[in-house]
């Protein structure tokens, strides 16, 4: 029998996991363990303008130490309270950090000793943990007389890890965006002021001047409508996007709110948070699992996503998995990679099967019973001579695959496979605790790889539907610009 000695034993229930945005890839950014001292606050930014504010240092540099586009920032020991808070970083040059700051809260103060600015983890609110270091074994091949074994070497370096989560409003955000490749994009709206007429029969909005393309919207979009009075103030509401040209844009309206109304001025349409494609930018971090109840830290440095896995059950809270390549990880420390703690994750309720909608073909479906997808960028660590670990994480493919499960209704859905039809696919989920928030996924390009039944004795017949999501091109993006990709969310939440 072993007697206990005392010792405390890691609890699962204390373990967490926070992270950050690298700058350099795999290494851990300088100002998170150690803040930037003697900085000035100024309240104009002479950068991006109005709803932006500046820290500025008299010397070193914000690039070194490790700031970068996106990460949220705290500064602390300024005179002025409102200087004192946490932002999100907007662009770095080396003696000059923008951050975000929409309420013009940042007032001009002098830098000084004892003014800082310093790089905050994030908390990932997580269903499983499960990231670590593997290594390849090397085995000698000496003979030996003894017959036993010699030698044993530690060969090429990875981490990996598959941390579970239930999807919710703003806590995925980087995450989505580390997979993607590419930054969130807001700010979407009609330019120039054009007077704005609808038409209830075609479930129209017809603009009388500028572009609806050239301002970015696109199909799948969820848009504000606003500015209509009167009698027709009803209208004032959110719609889907179903197809759009430079001056007509038109919507999905399930409630039949629409009238028909003539051109005046003063009405808008806006997307409403922000929204984010398919990039190619590869977006590291670093993640440290913290054993709280024993004080262990495990630092991961070099990390990407590989891939994103979403499944949508009926009766289910909305699940899935991040997978995650690693190029480096440190032995256990007692001593956390910044003193500071990490920033709580959101209290948002997980999203569920029943706030949501599927639409196929641009159509709602009150017949599916499932989706689930996976967007696989087939990233890759490779070891070369002289390192175990690999140089960089290298960009693979990127591939979605899915499955639309759904009752079968009429020969429509089904026939898209046998005909090779290409389609859309629409998820919107709505956020329980408050209904003006939600998350809306786009494929805008899909094809059906098969179409299996299995009838039962009773009840409603399934039809498994196994789909590719393809690149579209020409996809608007304001400016009059526009790019390629096989998948769009769409979040009302802001940057």
């Amino acid at each position: 029998m072993v007697a206990s000695s005392g010792t405390s034993l890691a609890s699962g229930t204390r373990v967490s996991l926070r992270y950050v945005r690298e700058q350099t890839r795999n290494t851990t950014p300088a100002a998170l363990s150690a803040a930037v001292d003697s900085v000035e606050a100024e309240a104009t930014s002479s950068v991006s303008g109005s709803g932006h504010s500046e820290f500025k240092r008299a010397s070193g540099s914000f690039i070194t130490d490790g700031f970068i586009v996106g990460q949220t920032v705290r500064s602390a020991g300024f005179t002025n309270a409102a200087n004192n808070g946490d932002f999100v970083v907007t662009n770095v040059a080396a003696t000059i950090l923008t951050v975000r700051d929409a309420s013009d809260d940042i007032v001009d103060e002098a830098g000084d000793a004892g003014n800082t600015v310093r790089i905050m983890l994030k908390t990932l609110r997580a269903t499983g943990r499960n990231i670590n270091l593997e290594k390849n074994v090397l085995e000698s091949q000496e003979v030996d007389p003894d017959g036993m074994e010699t030698d044993n070497r530690h060969g090429f370096n990875r981490v990996v890890g598959s941390p579970g989560f239930q999807l919710s409003r703003a806590d995925y955000d980087d995450f989505i965006q580390f997979t993607f490749g590419r930054d969130w994009e807001n700010g979407f709206a009609m330019t120039g002021s054009p007077n704005l007429a609808s038409n209830h029969t075609n479930k129209t909005f017809t603009r009388s001047a500028g572009s609806f393309i050239t301002d970015g919207f696109r199909v799948g979009d969820i848009v504000d409508v606003t500015g209509f009075s009167g009698g027709d103030v009803g209208m004032n509401s959110r719609y889907r996007v179903t197809a759009v040209t430079a001056t007509v844009m038109t919507v999905l309206d399930p409630s039949s709110l629409m009238t028909t109304v003539t051109a005046a001025s003063g009405r808008q349409i806006t997307l409403p948070g922000k929204r984010i494609d398919l990039g190619t930018e590869m977006q590291t971090f670093l993640i440290e699992r913290l054993f709280s109840d024993v004080t262990q830290h495990q630092l991961f440095n070099g990390c990407a996503v590989d891939q994103f896995s979403l499944n949508v059950e009926p009766e289910s809270i909305i699940n899935g998995t991040f997978n995650i390549l690693g190029m480096s990880a440190a032995a256990m420390s007692a001593s956390p990679v910044t003193s500071v703690a990490a920033l709580a994750a959101t209290s948002n309720s997980p999203f569920a099967a029943f706030d949501g909608q599927i639409f196929e073909g641009g159509a709602a479906t009150a017949v599916a019973t499932s989706v689930s997808f996976s967007l696989a960028r087939n990233r890759s660590l490779n070891p070369v001579v002289g390192s175990k670990t690999s140089p960089d994480v290298f960009e693979g493919t990127a591939r979605i695959s899915g499955t639309l499960s759904a009752f079968f209704e009429n020969a429509t859905l089904f026939n898209k496979f046998v005909n090779e039809t290409e389609s859309t696919l629409f998820f919107r989920f709505d956020d329980s605790g408050d209904a003006t928030q939600f998350m809306n996924i786009v494929f805008p390009r899909v094809k059906y790889n098969g179409g299996s039944m299995d009838p039962p004795q009773e009840g409603p017949v399934p039809l498994e539907m196994p789909f590719v999501a393809l690149k579209k091109t020409g996809l608007a993006v304001p400016g009059g610009t526009t790019r390629s990709s096989n998948i769009t969310i769409q979040v009302t939440n802001a940057l």
